[in-house]
């Protein structure tokens, strides 16, 4: 779990840097095999650590973090598949190809041999859609009209329904 942490701290402070510095984003050409993979040298690791321990906000940053996720990780140690199964993918359908109108995701078809990942549509400040919730998601779920997106609007009505 440190090890998981550690990466996610590291995404986001090398991030913020790269972003400052330049608009190329740098691709490791030796990536480790292992998980999680870092993206830091083992010599930049020991800077980052020093960091976690001097700063409050780099803490705090990481104690976030933990907040987060660390219910995650504990329910894959437990239960291997049950994160993996509720990825939102062309689970049956498998499609290959994504057709989208102007910048909207208009509907998918083709068939690879294996489920591939399903693509996430667009939407603006107007769209009325929350992220879902990893406990409603169910698995395999592959809608061919798109993601499963809860509607915002009618989850507040029906939430503050009056008898």
């Amino acid at each position: 779990m440190k090890k998981l942490s550690l990466f996610i701290i590291l995404i986001w402070i090398g991030g913020l840097t790269n972003t400052q510095e330049s608009n190329n984003i740098p691709i490791l050409k030796n990536l480790p095999q292992g998980y999680p993979r870092i993206y830091i040298t083992q010599d930049e690791k020991q800077g980052l650590e020093k960091i976690i321990q001097k700063e409050s906000w780099a803490q705090d940053v990481l104690a976030a973090i933990h907040k987060r996720i660390d219910k995650h990780v504990e329910r894959h140690v437990g239960d291997p598949e049950w994160m993996v199964l509720r990825l939102q993918m062309y689970w049956k359908t498998k499609a290959t190809n994504v057709y989208v109108n102007g910048i909207d995701y208009a509907y998918a078809d083709g068939e690879a041999p294996v489920p591939t990942v399903r693509f996430t549509g667009s939407s603006n400040s107007a769209t009325p859609y929350s992220t879902p919730k990893l406990e409603n998601i169910l698995t395999y779920m592959d809608d061919p009209s798109g993601l499963f997106l809860p509607n915002r609007i009618l989850l507040f009505w029906s939430r503050n329904k009056v008898s």
